[in-house]
């Protein structure tokens, strides 16, 4: 007589030879195959959803088309009249041009300069420009009765010389100010960074010495302009702005030539 275990062994070696057996077992694979399939493309169209969506919104911000809120930031070179850019991170001698620039001491042995800062921002898409610096102010320099000027906080007269314009022409000082894009133009406009009252630590001699050395010169035109920076808002027509910000800086070749310089921070 057949145990149990063994009339199960016999009953599941019917049922494994038995055709119906095989095709509801090939059913079932078909099934499993099926409905995996099915989850597999079900899982991979939401993935193509999900991609399409990240780089629908990341290409409406320039991923696949050019950046529509890009700007190159253009300055006057100091080695000759060609315009460079100004990259993250560089620094590069600037040429004043027509502006020019005044630096000296008054009566009281204090420093003051007013140098003129050729610089240009280039793009699409930007609706103006807002200037601050973090000492001293700005000297704007215009035609009477034409000013570029779109806003700004106006203070007191800043006594270091003039740089740019001519008769006819009007000086105001601001401490910040806002400058639409399509009026950069240094034809109509000289935008100044100007200060005084700088303590100098042997009350400005080297402005007057005869023979100063290149070390002296450096050091009290890094007094005159320690820790000067300013800072572009570059504002778009959709009200998104990016900022710049350029330190200030002298440069004192063999020659004990001294060239202004503009450093790009980011």
């Amino acid at each position: 007589m057949k145990t149990n275990r063994e009339k199960y062994k016999d009953a599941f070696k019917v049922l494994h030879t038995s055709k119906h057996f095989h095709v509801e077992v090939e059913s079932m694979k078909e099934s499993r195959k099926t409905a995996f399939g099915f989850m597999a493309k079900r899982t991979l169209i939401a993935t193509c959803i999900v991609m399409l969506s990240v780089f629908g919104v990341t290409a409406g911000n320039g991923f696949f088309a050019k950046d529509a809120q890009s700007f190159v930031l253009v300055v006057n070179a100091a080695d000759d009249s060609t315009k460079d850019e100004l990259h993250i991170g560089e620094k590069l001698a600037i040429n004043p041009g027509i502006g020019g620039h005044s630096i000296g001491t008054d009566e009281y042995d204090s420093g003051y300069y007013c140098i003129n800062i050729p610089i240009k921002f280039e793009g699409e898409h930007i609706k103006n420009i807002d200037y601050s610096v973090n000492k001293g102010g700005f000297q704007i320099v215009e035609k009477k009765g034409k000013s570029n000027i779109a806003e700004g906080n106006e203070i007191d007269v800043i006594n270091a010389g003039q740089n740019g314009g001519g008769p006819g022409s009007e000086v105001k000082y601001y401490s910040n100010f806002t400058l639409d894009y399509n009026l950069q133009s240094s034809e109509t406009i000289w935008i100044n960074i100007a200060r005084e009252g700088i303590p100098l630590s042997d009350g400005g001699d080297f402005i007057s010495a005869e023979d100063p050395t290149i070390q002296d010169l450096e050091k009290h035109y890094q007094e005159l302009l320690d820790g000067v920076v300013i800072t572009c808002g570059v504002n778009f027509d959709d009200g998104t702005t990016e900022t710049v910000d350029m330190k200030m800086g002298c440069a004192i070749d063999d020659n004990k030539n001294h060239k202004f310089t503009l450093e790009r921070v980011n």
